[in-house]
């Protein structure tokens, strides 16, 4: 029997409605199980609502402290993930959302022989972040993305302010687009496919800046 290729994907925090929930979800059902064996690592409060509503079976879900100043911040959800990474023994850590490449890429490399790979699906924090945040995250990421060995953007806006703004070495980052293909569409069930003979464009994202959605709105 062909041995499996076990997969972490590391998603810190993790709330339910948010991107980072869909594509957990997403990679779970589509995954081919016959040739890599996923676990989830997960930012959330056990008993929480997300704990509640995540299902993922038949993967195995871990829950490590979320992070926040009054629990010590990164220490104890590190310590909890060098843990699981020891006892789990994972070939590839796969990352989403900045926290998670902190702790991810630490972690895997205290313990050593994980591929890590990291998704980068948005500029890496939001406008709103308080500036001290800010900066932490900036100095951060500076320090743990030369340890990253490969980085998936969803755009090459993404991929360009990778570059520009912290520094990433531009032949580590490759561009995978988010979208639905029209064989999806067109085998689609419940929704009729959209007339392809025009121009059809959809957005499913929260309303804020990041998202880019008024910069469709002012083009249209």
């Amino acid at each position: 029997m062909t041995k499996k290729t076990r997969v972490a994907w590391v998603l810190i925090p993790l709330g339910v409605g948010g991107g980072a929930f869909t594509h957990l979800q997403t990679w779970a059902a589509n995954m081919d199980l016959g040739r890599f064996e996923p676990s989830a690592i997960v930012g959330v409060d056990a008993g929480s609502k997300t704990m509640r509503t995540l299902s993922l079976a038949p993967l195995s879900i871990y829950t490590v402290p979320t992070l926040a100043s009054k629990r010590g911040w990164l220490l104890p959800a590190l310590i909890s993930m060098i843990r699981i990474f020891r006892a789990e023994k994972f070939d590839i850590v796969h990352t989403m959302l900045i926290q998670s490449d902190f702790l991810g890429t630490i972690a895997a490399k205290i313990v050593g022989s994980s591929v890590v790979i990291s998704s980068v699906v948005s500029y890496p924090y939001r406008a709103k972040t308080p500036r001290v945040k800010k900066w932490i995250y900036r100095c951060f990421y500076r320090i743990v993305h030369p340890f990253l060995d490969r980085i998936v953007a969803v755009s090459h806006k993404t991929r360009t302010d990778l570059i520009s703004d912290f520094g990433v070495t531009p032949a580590k980052v490759d561009v995978v687009y988010l979208g639905l293909d029209e064989r999806f569409l067109k085998d689609c069930e419940h929704v009729p496919p959209p007339n392809f003979s025009k121009l059809v464009i959809g957005t499913m994202a929260e309303l804020i800046t990041e998202k880019g959605v008024g910069d469709f709105i002012d083009a249209a």
